[in-house]
């Protein structure tokens, strides 16, 4: 099976695919294609995806549910869902990526919620926005979960102490360091195989960059399922590590 859009439509097919024996091929044609981008699926150039479904190598890849809805690549509790919820599908269209960092600004301003994460592994901690990775990348090239691998079985978390301003500027120090841990200080990072987050009052959730609606307390946890997907062979270099690799002595 070929899939031709961005994550939410593969969102859309992975339930469906989970536990098969059928394989997912994807054409990425969306405004962000993280789950493509995770993979090094080439987007924007359709020949060089085409030639990954030709090659035929096939990956097993990790899926988690929230509240039985399946989800490949992300999750987020708080800030991300309601950037996403301000975010219209004309303002996608027009603007492309953009239109989420113009929504973004608008909702840092807004009172952040207030959250308890329970852990399966029996630890709680609070905080005021929850991101939850398979992968290590998160809005398209942002490298942002440092130690995700999408088949160990495990959700990378971080967990924001504050929300607004203080987040968005502890995101671009995760990102300066690579995405790996954070300090404690203004985000925690966890590895999970499961949690819950429960919120003072009704937040927006969403899986894989699409809205999923809106929740006091929701519940990730692994599915038995995997699914099959074709992707390269190799994984190649993705945005940090190609810049380091370029600032390194005799780089190629």
């Amino acid at each position: 099976m070929v899939a031709a859009g961005g994550d939410g439509t593969l969102n859309a097919v992975v339930g469906g695919l989970s536990g098969s024996e059928t394989v997912l091929g994807i054409l990425p044609t969306g405004t962000m294609n993280v789950f493509a981008r995770e993979l090094n699926i080439p987007f924007g150039h359709l020949a060089g995806a085409l030639e990954v479904i030709d090659a035929g190598h096939v990956k097993e890849v990790d899926l988690f549910e929230m509240e039985g809805t399946p989800f490949v690549q992300m999750a987020g509790v708080g800030f991300d869902a309601q950037v996403i919820e301000e975010t219209t599908s004309d303002a996608k269209r027009r603007l492309g990526p953009l239109a989420y960092i113009l929504s973004a600004v608008k909702v840092l301003g807004s009172k952040p919620p207030r959250m308890k994460v329970y852990f399966d592994e029996g630890h709680v901690v609070e905080g005021a926005c929850v991101l939850l990775g398979n992968g290590a990348l998160y809005g398209g090239q942002l490298r942002l979960f440092g130690k995700a691998d999408n088949a160990d079985d495990l959700l990378d978390v971080l967990v924001y102490k504050e929300a607004g301003y203080k987040a968005a500027l502890g995101s671009l120090g995760t990102l300066a360091r690579g995405g790996f841990e954070a300090d404690g200080k203004v985000m925690e990072y966890y590895q999970t195989s499961g949690l819950a987050v429960e919120c003072d009052r009704e937040v927006p959730v969403e899986v894989d960059g699409e809205l999923w609606g809106r929740a006091r307390k929701v519940t990730f946890k692994a599915m038995t399922e995997k699914l099959r997907v074709l992707a390269p062979e190799e994984r190649g270099k993705n945005w940090w590590e190609q810049v380091l690799s370029n600032l390194s002595p005799g780089a190629s």
